[in-house]
């Protein structure tokens, strides 16, 4: 998946406040349609700069309306938006926000942790992520994301074991995100053309997930997750 395919599916999950201006929310910036509200101590210009940060990666649009809000509760900044209900299971796309939020962090704040949370039209939050660092490898046009526990050493065999097989070519972006998931790794990826439900292809997938268990993750299971292009889950197969 490239990135302006990523882009799209971000942009179509964020979604506006019920009522805008509400003063519960705190004060707010405009840009076009979109919106950032903040409290103090946050101040205007660093929701300024915020909302300038969010247009340029595409986060927000100034011709869609959109809220997002800057909070400091406590001395630490949280980052929040609202976003579409039922996203917050979808934790593919969880990684991908969240490596924009660490770019925030550098960018904006100087390295300053910045919490994650998505909301519902109302600012409660549905899910929080505390901040700690999503990382991103690319092999050709394939691309990996990750965070501990995994290590920057196996996501690099991975990715070559990948190159190898010819999973990740130079002719096709292909998004992978691995994850740690109660004590167990998963592959998480979109799979084209409805693949999910063709019990060849399943096979296939089972028998590569052995293939790199043993290559690169000494022998640990490793299960695959399979996505729609949305980064919707639409099947998991376990590894046996």
């Amino acid at each position: 998946m490239g990135k302006s395919t990523l882009i799209l599916i971000v942009m179509a999950i964020i979604l506006p406040l019920t009522t805008a201006c509400d003063r519960k929310y705190g004060k707010r910036v405009k840009f076009g349609k979109m919106e950032v509200y903040y409290k103090k101590p946050v101040t205007k210009q660093m929701a300024k700069d915020l909302g300038k940060f969010l247009l340029r990666e595409k986060l927000g649009s100034d011709d869609r309306r959109t809220s997002f809000q800057l909070l400091k509760p406590d001395g630490r900044l949280q980052f929040r938006m609202v976003v579409k209900e039922g996203i917050e299971e979808e934790k593919a796309i969880h990684l991908s926000l969240r490596l924009i939020v660490e770019k925030m962090s550098g960018e904006l704040f100087k390295g300053e942790p910045v919490d994650m949370h998505l909301c519902d039209n109302k600012f409660n939050t549905l899910v929080e992520y505390p901040y700690h660092s999503v990382h991103m490898m690319n092999f050709k046009k394939g691309r990996i994301v990750y965070e501990a526990p995994i290590t920057k050493k196996t996501v690099e065999a991975l990715g070559n074991f990948l190159v190898k097989e010819k999973f990740f070519t130079n002719k096709k972006e292909i998004g992978v995100h691995l994850t740690k998931e109660k004590g167990r790794l998963k592959f998480r990826y979109d799979v084209i053309d409805n693949q999910w439900d063709n019990p060849k292809y399943i096979e296939i997938i089972k028998l590569f997930m052995k293939q790199i268990s043993k290559a690169v993750l000494n022998n640990a299971p490793l299960d695959a997750v399979f996505l729609d292009s949305k980064l919707n889950v639409k099947r998991e197969v376990l590894f046996q």
